[in-house]
């Protein structure tokens, strides 16, 4: 976690032995210290102390909400790691998120249909745009769920080319390479 970053209330900021805990954070069992509130992380470098800075008015993801968000991370071939930017409130309208939240994907929810052996690279890709249901908001981080005819992958590039990628019915196809690509795309967008 970088200086001005959003911490949500549990998240971890640092080990004791690196910051000392300051405004809305504690000490958990292991030592770590982690925020107590939604808010900006500050730290000074000068008497190592961390503290939270609240953000007020600030709404976080709610359980059920539909969300935008970049995979930015594969954390082993299960879970992917996505940067929540927007929700899509009930008429369409996006909602830009001032500062990102963290949400995991796990192969289990990533597709309607996932088979035994399925990996999440198989349903996402890095660099990829989805959009997700949050399904628990008990984290950080929050866990997320791409199953529903109008969630999945909206945007993506061939790793290869950089150009947009095509849907071909169930897959995306690079127009320049020709590159196809396994991605649980919504049914209806």
């Amino acid at each position: 976690m970088s200086e001005n970053d959003i911490a949500v209330p549990g998240e971890e900021l640092c080990v004791i032995e690196e910051f000392v805990p300051g405004a809305y954070t504690y000490i958990d069992e292991r030592g770590n210290v982690r925020a107590t509130v939604t808010g900006v992380v500050k730290r000074d470098l000068k008497t190592h102390d961390i503290h939270v800075q609240p953000i007020k008015g600030r709404q976080l993801p709610s359980q059920g909400d539909i969300i935008i968000g970049k995979v930015v991370a594969m954390l082993n071939e299960k879970v992917a790691v996505v940067k929540i930017y927007a929700i899509q409130r009930d008429n369409g309208r996006l909602e830009i998120l001032k500062h990102a939240y963290t949400g995991l994907l796990h192969v289990v929810q990533a597709s309607d249909q996932p088979t035994p052996n399925t990996s999440i690279k198989d349903v996402v890709g890095i660099g990829d745009i989805v959009r997700a249901r949050v399904i628990s908001v008990k984290g950080p981080p929050f866990l997320l769920s791409m199953k529903g005819q109008n969630l999945g992958v909206i945007y993506a590039v061939c790793p290869y080319c950089r150009v947009e990628l095509r849907r071909r019915g169930r897959v995306l196809q690079c127009p320049s390479c020709g590159q196809i690509f396994k991605r649980k795309t919504p049914i209806v967008d």
